[in-house]
């Protein structure tokens, strides 16, 4: 959480405010998201076909709830293009 609050106040998106969960701390874990998607693997230039992420802990516990939340906004911004999907495990 302290880097997501120095990142944010150093891209100046909040100079000086507070820094919430929702959008700040959710919004740089979908930015982390498309990172990694994007990152080149296995010395190729290209971006890989398929991400796999997973979240573990158990839900409801409100430490993972930023989590579960931006994978959740993350799932409905994809767009048409993107195939996401969502399971749950028990």
């Amino acid at each position: 959480m302290r880097k997501v609050c120095c990142r944010q106040r150093t891209k100046r998106r909040l100079p000086g405010k507070t820094v919430q969960v929702v959008p700040h701390i959710t919004g740089e874990i979908q930015e982390w998201i498309e990172r990694v998607a994007m990152n080149p693997v296995a010395g190729t230039e290209e971006p890989v076909d398929v991400c796999v992420i997973e979240l573990g802990g158990t839900i409801g516990d409100i430490e993972s709830m930023p989590f579960i939340e931006a994978l959740g906004h993350f799932s409905y911004c994809a767009g048409v293009d993107r195939e996401v999907k969502d399971a749950i495990r028990c």
